[in-house]
């Protein structure tokens, strides 16, 4: 069962900010399963002229749709899994790139337009049926089965778009064996690890979404926008795995 979930954070509903995340979910049609969720940030831009708003949600819909419809593409195309990743990075690079030449800005409008529009937190899995490859920049959280990870940035992620400015730096992956798998998930990091430990009974996306709901009444879970993709396993390990699509709608900690 597959399905994903987002919920606006406490905070940012008594400020009438809108919700900066994202979650999608994808079956390909041979079965791979793709699981992505985008963090936009929240942070005012400042520079000699002022302070900024910023509208990060923009970018991290406009990459997420891009980086499900690319992997969507090249897992028809490309048998190797990890090289597709490692592509995926300058894939994702190029087209930021793409919507800045557009604009045909200076380089101080450029970071401008950047800091405030494409900085974003990428988190996401495929998982096909002897191997998953988890693969991220920035803070947020993997699911392994009962294992949850904290992909600790100490509240300063390194978002893809910084690389515009300064040396590649790819993304982080993590490589696991896709037929032991009962649990697996990505979540931002309006998460925290007790609401990931409990959530274990497979549910469907509208049950996912009325539990994140629930949940939220209860303080202080999700004083920050949240969302989550995740798959359970409703094969016995080492059968062949069957993914149902889910609609489009964050141990010790791993530095990112």
């Amino acid at each position: 069962m597959f399905a994903s979930a987002s919920i606006i954070g406490r905070a940012h509903r008594l400020r009438q900010q809108n919700n900066h995340d994202f979650a999608i979910t994808q079956t390909t049609t041979d079965g791979t399963l793709i699981g992505l969720v985008l963090d936009g940030c929240g942070s005012k831009y400042k520079n000699d002229n002022g302070i900024q708003a910023s509208q990060n949600e923009v970018g991290a819909k406009l990459l997420g749709e891009f980086v499900i419809r690319y992997l969507e593409f090249h897992l028809s195309q490309d048998s190797d899994l990890i090289n597709m990743i490692d592509n995926l990075y300058d894939a994702s690079l190029s087209f930021l790139s793409s919507l800045i030449e557009l604009y045909q800005f200076d380089e101080m409008r450029k970071q401008q337009f950047v800091y405030t529009n494409l900085l974003c937190t990428m988190i996401g899995f495929v998982m096909q049926e002897n191997t998953a490859v988890f693969f991220w920049r920035g803070d947020g959280w993997l699911i392994e089965n009962e294992t949850v990870i904290d992909l600790n940035a100490n509240n300063h992620p390194n978002y893809l778009a910084y690389d515009l400015f300064t040396e590649p730096r790819g993304l982080q992956k993590k490589i696991v064996n896709g037929s032991t798998i009962k649990r697996i998930g990505v979540a931002t990091d309006g998460w925290d690890e007790p609401l990931l430990t409990t959530l274990t009974p497979q549910k469907n996306e509208i049950m996912l979404q009325r539990w994140v709901n629930m949940q939220a009444k209860q303080t202080p879970n999700f004083e920050d926008d949240a969302s989550i993709a995740i798959y359970w396993n409703e094969m016995s390990v080492g059968d062949k795995m069957q993914g149902s699509q889910g609609a489009s709608s964050h141990h010790p900690p791993i530095s990112s």
